[in-house]
């Protein structure tokens, strides 16, 4: 579906009410994500030795996350320094 397609079919107030619904009651990959997650705990749970930790859902799949916006100036003047390190050293 394309943004205009988009616009013409759903209003910004029903946009609003999936987003918040997404919020609380995920939707898509991230819910597909969270099964996984579920099922490997089961399979790990059922399988494990005395020994082994125990470990929940939590601790497969990685989640996403959004990367954290970095300032470019401050990118640039942290690159810069570095490179000046490098050809003082050489």
């Amino acid at each position: 579906m394309t943004l205009a397609q988009l616009e013409a079919s759903l209003s910004h107030a029903e946009l609003v009410r999936w987003m918040a619904y997404d919020a609380v009651e995920p939707i898509g990959q991230r819910r597909i994500d969270d099964g996984f997650r579920l099922l490997a705990a089961l399979i790990y749970s059922a399988n494990r030795g005395k020994d082994s930790p125990e470990l929940g859902p939590e601790d497969f799949l990685k989640t996403y996350e959004p990367p954290v916006e970095q300032d470019p100036m401050a990118e640039a003047a942290a690159l810069a320094a570095f490179l000046d390190r490098m050809v003082e050293k050489s």
